[in-house]
């Protein structure tokens, strides 16, 4: 059934980007296996370069297995989330796979703007925008406040400005001991 919804919902994105499909037409009738404990979705490639659910029965060309972390840190968009996959089988298509991957993007200000129009779809789109963004600033700003207040209240971690402070004076107090060191030198010697 999910493997019925995936194919669904990327073809939806494969329609409106014929380059991606043309991409995919390449490997037709080919499965790939999408290996996300505990889901695995199995997608068979179209010769129009759409995507079907594959039965179990047929054979996989290519399988990627993702971790749950993994997934999350994909559906971010995580730049170095995608070496971390495990790969095997066939590698052209896995390249296709990643290709499609970093360029296609689902245009929902679109999808909107056939339901409620242009100028209210453009509206909603750019206020889940300013949502996202006002929610990336406000996890940053609670992340340094975290930083700040585990380093300087609690005192769980040392702060930059300290330990350079701290560097620093071991830097004077080596100087002087060297320098104290000579001194006694030359006060043993005759």
């Amino acid at each position: 059934m999910f493997d019925a919804i995936t194919s669904a919902s990327i073809n939806h994105l494969l329609r409106n980007n014929t380059w991606a499909r043309t991409a995919l037409q390449a490997h037709a009738d080919k499965v790939a296996c999408f290996n996300g404990f505990p889901m695995v979705v199995r997608l068979r490639i179209q010769a129009d370069g759409l995507l079907a659910a594959a039965a179990a029965t047929e054979p996989v060309a290519l399988t990627l297995s993702i971790s749950p972390g993994l997934a999350v840190r994909l559906l971010a968009q995580d730049e170095t989330a995608w070496p971390a996959i495990t790969i095997d089988g066939d590698a052209a298509l896995a390249q296709v796979i990643h290709h499609l991957w970093r360029h296609l993007r689902w245009d929902a200000e679109a999808d909107l703007a056939r339901v409620v129009g242009d100028v209210t779809a453009h509206r909603i789109h750019r206020s889940g925008q300013q949502l996202q963004e006002w929610a990336g600033a406000s996890a940053r700003e609670w992340g340094y406040a975290l930083a700040e207040y585990v380093s300087e209240e609690q005192g769980f971690v040392t702060s930059t400005q300290d330990l350079a402070q701290f560097n620093t004076e071991v830097d004077i107090l080596r100087d002087a001991i060297a320098r104290l060191e000579k001194r006694i030198e030359r006060l043993q010697t005759p």
